[in-house]
């Protein structure tokens, strides 16, 4: 594990913040196609909402196997040859390596190669479901509010934020999702 004595990082604290961000938002909102998708969306929406809530609880003063993680590893990645790099590191934290390992959590072969790459690195961790679905549902409402934060920036722009978030609320989130909504 990292010694992080010296380290001003932030540390995870298991917010479910996230979802009160996007509630916030959502009283807010005045386009009507946009009202009207979240409205087609709110039972699902309000069952992530819950579920983050849950996993926030449970995880809640676990510090177990802090590490310095990246955040948002599945998009800002480099690879060459057999090395992988993470660039764009605007938001470290001290967290468990679920912060980073999250968003392949539906593929069993990621996760034997996060689970290798640890013991390659001698780092003596397993990685945890319930911090797992955690970070799946926290990011869930992560990029949702990031997604409406545009709205409120720029405004609905002839549809293309409705389509956005058409698309994201019925897309690549959903088998992390799903494999998240099995775990207890």
């Amino acid at each position: 594990m990292v010694d992080a004595a010296g380290l001003d990082l932030p540390r995870e604290n298991f917010s479910s913040c996230a979802a009160d961000t996007f509630y916030s938002q959502w009283a807010r909102i005045e386009d009507k196609d946009i009202l009207g998708l979240l409205e087609r969306e709110r039972d699902a929406i309000g069952f992530n909402a819950r579920r983050l809530r849950h996993f926030s609880q449970l995880c809640a003063g676990d510090n177990a196997g802090y590490v310095i993680t990246h955040g948002d590893a599945g998009g800002n990645v480099i690879v060459g040859g057999d090395r992988f790099s993470l660039v764009d590191w605007d938001d470290p934290r001290l967290a468990p390596p679920e912060r980073d390992a999250w968003f392949c959590m539906h593929w069993s072969w990621a996760m034997d190669a996060f689970h290798a790459a640890l013991r390659q690195n001698g780092i003596k961790y397993a990685l945890r479901p319930k911090c797992l679905a955690y970070y799946c549902y926290h990011m869930f409402f992560f990029y949702l509010t990031e997604i409406l934060d545009t709205l409120f920036t720029l405004g609905p722009k002839d549809g293309t934020v409705l389509e956005y978030l058409s698309d994201y609320l019925n897309g690549w989130m959903n088998d992390n999702l799903a494999f998240a909504g099995g775990i207890r």
